[in-house]
């Protein structure tokens, strides 16, 4: 019986729901694709399906949409999506504050290209453990994006919360992408950056102080976000 059941970043990989009772049932920031019976469920009133949801899940059963609510044009919508382009993923920016600059810039640059972004600065991160709720959240959720520079690889909660993504990505969370800001990066002796270069995780993002090269740097991290992504 799931009626009125919650599911919050739970991973659902394998499970069977076949002929489960639904109503009310909240399914958020789930991937479904990989769960059985969703095409013969009890539906006895409307259930909810948010849109992180619904951007992870790419083969829902109509019988699974049409139960849980969602009106004919959102299910003719997902039958015909739109082109790749028009979606390019979602990320938040993890920086220093002597990086802020670059994080704004980068921001701004990133949604206009349709990547969702969110801030994640140094002083949001707490460096003694990961109990609080932006911590849970930030970590269990969407990529990360590290702008790595001779300030943020010093910076001992940042460091920290590299090493507790790393070491959690086995579990199905979601990675990270380091931008090497300067050449300072090439001699840190750092497991986790040593870790992102070594798995093409690292794009070289030197001459962003050049303007005209942060359109194309730009480019390749949405690249990379997109391959993360899928």
């Amino acid at each position: 019986n799931l009626i009125e059941a919650r599911f919050l970043h739970t991973v659902l990989e394998g499970a069977d729901i076949s002929h489960s009772n639904l109503y009310e049932t909240l399914f958020l920031n789930v991937e479904l694709d990989k769960v059985q019976g969703l095409d013969c469920c009890n539906h006895y009133g409307p259930s909810v399906l948010d849109h992180r949801t619904l951007l992870r899940s790419h083969n829902l059963p109509e019988t699974f949409l049409t139960g849980c609510g969602l009106p004919d044009s959102w299910i003719a919508h997902r039958r015909n999506p739109p082109a790749e382009s028009d979606f390019s993923g979602s990320c938040y920016l993890v920086y220093s504050k002597e990086d802020e600059s670059i994080a704004v810039d980068l921001h701004e640059r990133l949604q206009k290209c349709g990547v969702r972004t969110w801030f994640a600065p140094d002083a949001l991160i707490n460096p003694a453990s990961f109990s609080d709720y932006f911590d849970r959240t930030l970590l269990k959720s969407e990529l990360r994006v590290f702008i790595l520079s001779s300030h943020s690889v010093q910076n001992s909660r940042i460091r920290k919360y590299g090493e507790e993504i790393l070491n959690s990505e086995s579990d199905g969370v979601p990675g990270l992408i380091g931008l090497q800001m300067d050449s300072d990066l090439e001699r840190v002796n750092s497991d986790w950056v040593t870790d992102l270069k070594n798995s093409n995780r690292m794009l070289d993002a030197r001459e962003w102080k050049e303007s005209p090269s942060r359109s194309m740097i730009t480019q390749g991290l949405i690249g990379l976000i997109r391959k993360q992504s899928h």
